[in-house]
């Protein structure tokens, strides 16, 4: 099975110009490679934080085009991505957070 980081690399390589994103709140259309290129600058942000292979990085955040370029990216890296629910009371995240402490958030 082909690696989720890789298979976005396929696509904007076969497929570069073929609409694969639509943003609900905008309606911005993003192709494959425009994703991939996203997901990239995402990944070289992750590293220049200093997260690396291995790392965990806990993520807060509703449901958006921004997460899936944060998801992909952290695969790229290699980077564990943690994702929280943002409908969980604070006291709850605070344990979860304390259970496995992230490198990031």
């Amino acid at each position: 099975m082909m690696p989720a980081a890789d298979w976005l690399a396929k696509r904007a390589r076969l497929s570069p110009n073929r609409v694969a994103l639509i943003d609900a709140v905008t309606g911005r259309r993003f192709s494959y490679a425009e994703w991939n290129a996203r997901a990239n600058r995402a990944a070289h942000a992750l590293q220049a934080l200093g997260l690396r292979k291995g790392d965990l990085l806990a993520i807060l955040s509703t449901n958006r085009l921004e997460y899936l370029d944060l998801l992909f990216a952290c695969q790229k890296v290699g980077v564990i991505l943690q994702a929280l629910n943002f409908r969980l009371a604070v006291p709850e995240l605070q344990a979860l957070l304390q259970d496995i402490p992230p490198r990031a958030l």
